[in-house]
């Protein structure tokens, strides 16, 4: 719907933070972008917001995440 339009719309923020989120609850309407921004995210530096990228996508992908 809309809101996942504009929720959408973080996923190429300059802040990395705001993508992280943004994606983190996209993952239910648009996992392959979703995963593509954490994956990237995971990638990156050592932070707490890549952690926080890397937790996300692993218990994603391992069926322990639920966003409802």
């Amino acid at each position: 719907g809309e809101s996942i339009k504009v929720l959408a719309q973080f996923l190429g923020d300059p802040e990395l933070a705001v993508r992280v989120w943004a994606a983190s609850h996209l993952l239910p309407s648009l996992p392959q972008e979703a995963e593509r921004v954490l994956g990237a995210a995971a990638e990156g530096p050592p932070s707490p917001i890549r952690l926080s990228a890397e937790i996300t996508l692993s218990e994603w992908k391992a069926g322990r995440l639920s966003l409802e």
